[in-house]
C-alpha cells in the first residue's frame, strides 16, 4: 500500500468510525478559516454565482467554538441591496455536521448544516425560494 492509499484508507476510517459511532468532532479539529470556493443560488430557470459576482463567505472556527467572519451577497444577487453581515457566533458538532448558531447576523448561514468532509464544509437547503449551495473551504 502506498503512503497516499494508507493515509486516505485511515482518514476514511477515522470518518466512518465517527459517522457509525454518533460522535462528534470536536471545535479544535475544525477550527481554522474557510473561505468560500463554491457559492451558488439556483432557481428554476437560472443558477447564480455569487463568488462570480463579487460576493464572499468567509468564517473562521476557533477552539473554543466561537466564529468571525463575514458573508458579502452584492445587490446584483439579491435584487435588491448589498447584504454585508458579520459572522460572529458560535458553531456546535454533532456527528459530521456542523451547525452555525447565536449569530447576530440573521441569514441563511444560521439555518444551514454543513457536512463535515476532511478541510471541507458543505451546505444545501432551500428556504422557500433559491437554493442555496455553499461549500468552504480551510485555507
Amino acid at each position: 500500500m502506498t503512503l497516499i492509499t494508507k493515509l486516505q484508507t485511515g482518514a476514511l476510517a477515522f470518518v466512518l468510525a465517527v459517522a457509525c459511532t454518533g460522535d462528534s468532532l470536536s471545535p479544535s479539529e475544525v477550527a481554522g478559516t474557510y473561505h468560500a470556493t463554491l457559492f451558488t443560488l439556483t432557481e428554476p430557470t437560472q443558477t447564480r454565482d455569487v463568488l462570480a459576482a463579487g460576493g464572499e463567505l468567509t468564517i473562521t472556527l476557533l477552539d473554543n467554538a466561537e466564529t468571525s467572519g463575514r458573508l458579502f451577497i452584492p445587490a446584483s444577487i439579491t435584487g435588491t441591496s448589498d447584504v454585508d453581515e458579520a459572522m460572529t457566533g458560535t458553531f456546535m458538532i454533532s456527528g459530521t455536521t456542523l451547525r452555525f448558531n447565536n449569530q447576530a447576523a440573521d441569514t441563511f448561514v444560521r439555518d444551514m448544516s454543513f457536512r463535515i468532509e476532511g478541510v471541507t464544509l458543505r451546505g444545501s437547503a432551500n428556504f422557500g425560494g433559491p437554493t442555496i449551495t455553499v461549500t468552504l473551504t480551510r485555507s
